[in-house]
């Protein structure tokens, strides 16, 4: 009896369900990086601007 088939991508049989976890994940990531960034710009600025008081 032939198996049932799954829902197998064509990239190396990984699963419909791991690619979406996968994009879930790498959108966090990327969030958090932009997080990150929009941080660090805030406080170079606020160093800037405090430099400029003195």
């Amino acid at each position: 009896m032939p198996k049932a088939r799954t829902a197998q991508a064509k990239s190396g049989g990984v699963s419909q369900a791991t690619n979406e976890r996968r994009k879930t994940t790498n959108r966090k990531e990327g969030l958090r990086i932009n997080a990150g960034y929009l941080l660090y710009k805030q406080l170079i600025m606020k160093e800037k601007y405090l430099y400029l008081l003195k």
